[in-house]
């Protein structure tokens, strides 16, 4: 396997990783305690962080291997098919996982804050007015202004997509097959 190869980059990014966290060595918790403000990260936070790292080492290793069997296994027309089989099966048990596990709820503070701005956007509104009762609306992804405007920090592009189905009354169908396309996109965009 040639490094230079995607297969071989992963591999030498996952070896990279995985002999860091043999050696105890966490970058991330180094410039976590530089970000915060007293310098002190929680156990909680710093086993977190830890565990993360060692998962990135071990999802970058899987990926080297699928690369490596994609690229000896198929051609290049059949490369096409399998991404594209692969990103409709990928769709399709994320959508599942979504609406059957999740129940079709956010379950991550940025997608909570996200969706509620999409909600925002198809009423046709750039912002919400601030509750009587703001104080127990506080969140950190969200930002309440002294003039009374209640929006999500982010840039909205993903909001716009949500709002697109929420205007039709669709909003299951956004779950997650935005991110298949996405891929497929950015794969024939190559």
């Amino acid at each position: 396997m040639v490094i230079s190869s995607p297969a071989g980059i992963l591999l030498l990014a996952s070896l990279s990783i995985l002999t860091a966290s043999l050696l105890r060595a966490y970058p991330m918790l180094a410039i976590a305690r530089t970000l915060s403000p007293d310098g002190f990260l929680t156990t909680g936070f710093r086993a977190e962080l830890q565990l993360s790292q060692w998962c990135l080492g071990f999802s970058l290793a899987a990926g080297s291997l699928v690369a490596f069997l994609a690229m000896r296994i198929c051609t290049t027309a059949r490369f096409t098919v399998v991404v594209s089989l692969s990103a409709a099966g990928a769709a399709i048990v994320t959508f599942a996982l979504q609406f059957l596990w999740f129940e079709n709820i956010p379950h991550v503070t940025d997608a909570i804050s996200q969706w509620f701005q999409s909600r925002i956007l198809a009423a046709g509104r750039p912002f919400a007015r601030l509750p009587p009762c703001w104080r127990w609306f506080a969140h950190d992804n969200l930002i309440m202004s002294p003039a009374g405007m209640w929006h999500t920090k982010y840039f909205p592009s993903h909001s716009l997509w949500l709002a697109s189905f929420q205007m039709i009354h669709v909003p299951w169908a956004c779950a997650d097959p935005s991110r298949e396309s996405e891929e497929l996109a950015a794969y024939y965009g190559q």
